[in-house]
């Protein structure tokens, strides 16, 4: 087994974050990645699926094992994995518990909302104050990078790539479809866009009948959004299949053409680039990293939130013009590269060597 991160640099590594055996989500699926390429994997899970009461139990066994590990093991970088809201509120208790312990802190977000946050949190100069205490922030896209600085004045905030495996085959550029399958992976939930691409759908329902089939896959809000697809007679258009695992995950990407997520905030999501990874054209809102990724009339189209006439009018050019796919499907493989395990994996090792010399 190849190991990206050496046992020299890794053993002094502390990972936080969620369960990457019983949480569902990016982050989750990142650290399974981090558990696979690093010969020495120290990991402390926060958070997991189940319960509130489960969840609580998981942190304080967590801050627990935390501060035993920090009082009795050579352990010298934390590594905290975080996103907006609740998930910072926890995070800095443990930075503030690292700090105490003279650690070095990177906090690494996930997550689109970050910015949101901090604008309209009630506790702003406190969240400033423990970002400050880090010292490394890690975020996945340049625009983060740049909107970060600019709120916190934080002068150590680095760029590393969201992770994605790389499959062992990918879909064929072929555009012989007659009908053409998009696909919408992520949360069920109005902030991601799902329920404007349904009503998209519905309001064009007889001109998109027998062209196109959308696969849904996720969990949330599923009580709605099944009424809605019952309610407007969307049964032969969408079907939803709640949580896709890893296995019929493959299979699905394998069987779809166009990658679809409107959502109204974003930071890099693993989604649109692990749809990139199996060569799927992208249909996406311009908001977060996403445009660092999706190219305009390259791998596809960029849209507003909340537009739903541009969503289905990007959805009609790959029905009208299949070749389009065909076109697309080169460009996604091209830049979904440098989010491959060696490309990501060297630059973390470069900023762990870098901050132990600090």
């Amino acid at each position: 087994m190849f190991f990206y991160i050496s046992k020299e640099v890794s053993s002094q590594v502390l990972v936080i974050g969620p369960s990457y055996k019983k949480a569902k989500g990016g982050i989750a699926s990142l650290l399974k990645s981090y558990a696979r390429y690093f010969e020495t994997f120290n990991f402390i899970p926060t958070t997991s699926d189940g319960t509130i009461l489960y969840k609580i139990v998981i942190f304080w066994t967590a801050l627990l094992r935390f501060v035993y590990t920090l009082t009795f093991k050579r352990i010298r970088i934390v590594h905290i994995h975080g996103a907006s809201y609740g998930s910072f509120v926890r995070k800095s208790i443990i930075i503030h518990i690292a700090h105490f312990f003279r650690k070095k802190i990177i906090y690494h977000i996930h997550g689109g909302e970050f910015i949101r946050f901090i604008d309209t949190c009630r506790f702003r100069k406190q969240v400033l104050k423990t970002l400050n205490l880090c010292d490394v922030i890690l975020v996945l896209s340049d625009q983060f990078q740049k909107s970060l600085m600019i709120l916190t004045g934080h002068r150590k905030i680095r760029i590393l790539n969201n992770l994605i495996g790389q499959p062992e085959s990918v879909n064929g550029s072929s555009s012989d479809q007659s009908v053409v399958n998009f696909l919408y992976l992520g949360d069920i939930r109005q902030a991601k866009g799902i329920y404007d691409l349904v009503e998209a759908i519905s309001d064009y329902k007889e001109e998109l009948q027998g062209r196109m089939k959308l696969i849904i896959g996720g969990t949330g809000n599923s009580v709605l959004l099944n009424s809605m697809i019952k309610e407007n007679g969307l049964e032969q258009l969408i079907e939803y299949k709640g949580w896709i695992g890893e296995k019929e995950k493959t299979e699905t990407f394998k069987k779809s053409k166009v990658f679809i997520l409107p959502s109204y905030y974003e930071g890099m999501p693993m989604s649109i680039l692990e749809a990139m990874s199996y060569g799927l054209s992208i249909i996406a809102t311009d908001v977060g990293g996403i445009s660092e990724i999706v190219k305009n009339g390259v791998n596809g189209f960029l849209i507003s939130p909340g537009d739903k006439y541009m969503l289905i009018k990007s959805i009609r050019k790959f029905i009208d013009h299949p070749s389009l796919h065909a076109e697309f499907h080169d460009c996604s493989l091209r830049i979904v590269r440098n989010y491959f395990p060696e490309s990501v994996f060297n630059e973390l090792n470069l900023i762990y060597k870098d901050t132990l010399n600090q």
